[in-house]
């Protein structure tokens, strides 16, 4: 009973944090180097929480995301919080397919792990879907923040 009202909870939290997403400063996306280097990224910077408002130290986040409908597929390194919660990345879409849309966003998940260094194939404990937005490598893009709970 209790587990099943912690997870209501925990759920709508998620909800809830990935409903509020002001718009940011502005940066610029890396450019990478390679065979098959991505063509757009997103900056994102927000800070993790349990329920109860506690920062969530050295807690890993992280986006692998595939949307096989349009055929993209989304990533970024493992991103660890720092002593507040707070934590940066940057999410690498790695085809485009389209022509982009302006805005140019997607609704992505931002997963983590009971692992600081998940390898591919690890399953997620908690995901919470967050709106980004992106823009070429090199380009201006305007940063993701957003407020997570788990």
């Amino acid at each position: 009973m209790w587990r099943a009202l912690i997870s209501l909870s925990l759920a709508l939290s998620a909800c809830e944090s990935a409903l509020i997403n002001p718009i940011g400063d502005l940066d610029v996306c890396p450019t990478v180097q390679g065979e098959f280097p991505p063509t757009d990224c997103a900056i994102v910077r927000g800070a993790v929480r349990t329920p109860s408002g506690v920062p969530r130290v050295g807690f890993p986040v992280r986006v692998d995301s595939m949307v096989p409908e349009v055929g993209y597929y989304y990533a970024s390194s493992t991103a660890l919080t720092n002593s507040d919660g707070v934590f940066e990345m940057t999410v690498y879409r790695v085809n485009r397919l389209q022509p982009r849309t302006q805005p140019d966003t997607a609704r992505l998940e931002i997963k983590t792990y009971a692992t600081t260094d998940p390898r591919p194939g690890d399953h997620p404990t908690g995901r919470v879907r967050v709106l980004m937005y992106f823009a070429e490598l090199g380009e201006t893009v305007r940063v993701t923040l957003t407020d997570l709970i788990f």
